[in-house]
C-alpha cells in the first residue's frame, strides 16, 4: 500500500509558469523520503497540494488512499 501516490502531477499559475510538471511519486507505508531541490522546484507547492491548500492543474494525488 501507498501513503502517498501521485501521478503526473501538475501545477500551473495564471496559465503561464508551471511551478510542478507531471510529478510521479510513490511513497511506501513505513518509508522516509524528503524533498530536496532548488528554490522554485515545486517542493512547497507539493505538499500545499497533499495537504489541500492548493488544488492540482492536472495529474492525480491519494494521500491515505483518499484522492485529493
Amino acid at each position: 500500500m501507498y501513503i502517498v501516490e501521485a501521478v503526473d502531477l501538475t501545477k500551473i499559475y495564471q496559465n503561464r509558469y508551471i511551478a510542478l510538471n507531471a510529478l510521479n511519486l510513490r511513497v511506501e507505508k513505513g518509508m522516509v523520503y524528503g524533498l530536496v531541490g532548488p528554490n522554485g522546484a515545486g517542493k512547497s507547492t507539493t505538499f500545499r497540494i497533499m495537504l489541500g491548500l492548493q488544488r492540482a492543474t492536472g495529474g492525480s494525488l491519494c494521500v491515505f488512499g483518499e484522492e485529493m
